[in-house]
């Protein structure tokens, strides 16, 4: 077996699985807007650097909210690969984990696009992430996820479904964010960003 085989098999056998856990419920995909995200500026012989929320705790589209300190991050800070539009075949994987930052405000993904100007996809995320309207989606196992307690639904008007511990799996590139919340608060390349509480260095 060659390895462009062996890479297209294991690829397929990904997808499987995430296609299973989709049909049982417990495998969600969920975009936000690249809500502090920007190109970092890099030299022209360096990788292309983005930086984007991948979730925030706010109500998206299909009334759900992700709560950040839920996260087990642990598969994800292995594969480190960074998709488009959740296609898991060799030419969507197109970005590579750096950094993760996890605090209140949400996850953010610090990433580069692997250096390959023959890929389509790659060129044309690198496009969009230029031209300021990027956005990042996560696929995830739902471990614990409930209905809003009176609390929470005080907090998150809107929501319908809670999760509050979760699984990430993969985080991919999108120009169709659906965390609406999102979209308005787009901080421009090279402003300040608040420190986060929680970084975790990959």
């Amino acid at each position: 077996m060659t390895m462009n085989e062996f890479a297209a098999l294991a690829f397929d056998r990904l997808a499987r699985k995430h296609y299973r856990l989709f049909k049982s419920g417990r495998l969600f995909m969920k975009s936000t807007a690249d809500v502090g995200g920007y190109i970092v500026p890099t030299p022209a012989d360096k990788p292309t650097q983005i930086r984007a929320y991948a979730t925030r705790p706010t109500v998206d589209l299909e009334g759900d909210v992700v709560l950040p300190r839920g996260i087990n991050a642990e598969y994800f800070k292995q594969n480190r690969t960074l998709f488009v539009d959740h296609e898991y075949n060799a030419m969507s994987a197109v970005g590579k984990l750096r950094n993760m930052i996890v605090d209140t405000s949400g996850v953010i993904v610090e990433s580069v696009l692997i250096q390959n100007p023959d890929n389509p996809l790659r060129n044309q995320i690198e496009a969009l992430a230029r031209a300021g309207n990027i956005g990042q989606s996560i696929g995830f196992e739902a471990v614990d996820y409930r209905p809003p307690t009176a609390d929470e639904q005080k907090a998150f008007p809107d929501a319908r479904m809670i999760h509050r511990q979760w699984r990430l799996l993969e985080v991919s590139y999108t120009a169709m964010p659906m965390n609406g919340a999102c979209q308005s608060d787009f901080t421009p390349q090279g402003a300040d960003v608040a420190p986060p509480k929680t970084m975790i260095i990959i």
